[in-house]
């Protein structure tokens, strides 16, 4: 049951088979060379005839190191700047709030991150444009050299060059990273980027508490079945009571120790969705940077023109140039019309580079606005069924605290009236065990709190649970 309601916190968009692919990502193993030892991921990839990415029908099994899908993912970002490229997982994954150190063979990283990369590539190939990508096929079908299979346009629209990030690098270079000159909606996207990932940063945050204080409860628990296991012991009369006193608490901590590792996953997610933030602001500062190049060819093409304007009517030429053209005289009518042939050429050449950037422009903006479209569509439902299974699970722990208490109270209350001496003097264990109990309902009460503020900051009403996956 812990392993499904884990599970629910998956994206749910992300499937095992998309468009008649079938993908896994198996168990890292560990290899040497010369640069030293690494984690090497087996990509396995069935591609069947009715598959609709025009991936060649077979069976493929490629080994990638994680660099290896950066790099992919950075092919993707450059290629198809007007797609919202799914991002890949951290190349250190964390519980924020619990400092576990890891080394590069620890099974929980190297499990959580399998899986995450297994999503990064279904995402991909669930995309109607990137998963065609004859690139990103290359990637999961050549065993070696597949870097070499990767092509681009160049920037005259037609001719296909070797991917190398420095062009694009090159391309972009000079472009300002401010959004004041992007259009407007596309400052709004930037913006809103910018607000997602500060309310994703609230809800870590707050998350963080939570799980802090959850952890704290851990070992509350288990110093608490231990402290009236011993009671147990001197009090035989109340051994029943205390026995299942002891058990309570045992159980409590098991399942609050369980609900840390759900807490984990939901956090990495998040996480994922703060990716997708960085996805949207790329998109928004490529438009921008398409529209400084555009802006840019129709300067250069509004100077040329002006300069061919002005050799042919020099004395409309107000400038120092057309000063020293009238002082000079006319040339001869040969080197005239050499001249303004060649001013003609130039300016159609920056005439036709300028239209072809405003097609791309437009095309662009085509395809972006479908892109953020269909984001919305698909991450608002992913994120709100993920809180939901967030809130459900938070209503179901706090739920078994409060019959976790009830039944403490029933069972205490019991001993206590059992308990009783003749000299009207009630036992240690009437005593000391309530006491112990009221000493932990701080830790207990700041974690429902929490719980509270957690699910109150879930934009969707809670269904009911048809049954509490915590229920005995």
């Amino acid at each position: 049951m812990a392993g499904s309601r884990t599970e629910s916190f998956r994206m749910p968009e992300v499937s095992d088979r998309v468009a008649g692919v079938d993908v896994m990502v198996e168990a890292a193993l560990q290899h040497s060379d010369g640069t030293g030892e690494h984690m090497v991921y087996p990509v396995v990839v069935t591609s069947t005839d009715a598959n609709q990415l025009e991936l060649p029908t077979g069976n493929y099994r490629v080994r990638r190191r994680y660099n290896a899908f950066a790099f992919v993912a950075k092919y993707l970002q450059d290629v198809h700047n007007d797609c919202i490229i799914p991002p890949l997982p951290e190349k250190k994954f964390g519980f924020k709030l619990s400092k576990f150190a890891v080394d590069i063979g620890d099974e929980s990283l190297l499990r959580k991150r399998r899986l995450a990369l297994r999503d990064f590539i279904l995402r991909v190939v669930s995309h109607p444009t990137l998963g065609r990508d004859k690139g990103f096929h290359a990637f999961l079908t050549e065993a070696e050299d597949w870097q070499s299979h990767l092509r681009v346009v160049g920037q005259d629209g037609v001719t296909l060059q070797p991917y190398a990030p420095s062009n694009f690098s090159e391309m972009f270079k000079g472009s300002s990273m401010s959004t004041a000159n992007s259009a407007r909606e596309y400052r709004d996207l930037f913006n809103y980027a910018d607000q997602l990932q500060e309310h994703l940063a609230s809800l870590l945050s707050i998350h963080g508490r939570l799980a802090g204080t959850t952890e704290a409860l851990v070992g509350l628990y288990a110093d608490l079945e231990g402290v009236v296991g011993d009671w147990q012991k001197i009090e035989q009369g109340l051994s029943d009571v205390l026995f299942e006193v002891s058990l309570r608490f045992a159980k409590l901590s098991q399942r609050t120790e369980k609900r840390l590792k759900e807490e984990e996953t939901f956090a990495d997610n998040i996480k994922v969705f703060a990716g997708f933030s960085e996805s949207l602001r790329r998109l928004a500062l490529n438009q921008q940077r398409l529209q400084q190049r555009v802006t840019k060819a129709r300067s250069l093409a509004e100077a040329k023109e002006q300069q061919r304007h002005n050799f042919l009517n020099p004395e409309q030429d107000s400038s120092v140039r057309g000063f020293f053209s009238r002082l000079a005289g006319p040339s001869s009518e040969k080197g005239m019309k050499d001249k303004e042939e060649q001013l003609t050429t130039q300016l159609n050449a920056l005439k036709e580079d300028a239209a072809r950037l405003e097609g791309q422009h437009e095309d662009f903006l085509t395809v972006a606005a479908e892109e953020v479209k269909r984001f919305h569509a698909d991450k608002r439902r992913c994120m709100l069924t993920m809180f939901l299974a967030f809130a459900t699970i938070q209503k179901a722990y706090a739920e078994a605290h409060v019959r976790m208490w009830n039944r403490l109270h029933h069972f205490l209350a019991v001993a206590a009236s059992e308990g009783d001496t003749g000299s009207g003097q009630p036992s240690m264990a009437s005593e000391a065990v309530p006491k112990a109990v009221q000493a932990s309902k701080p830790e207990v009460q700041e974690a429902t709190s929490l719980d509270e503020e957690a699910v109150s900051a879930v934009p969707v009403s809670l269904a009911a649970v048809d049954q509490n996956p915590l229920d005995d």
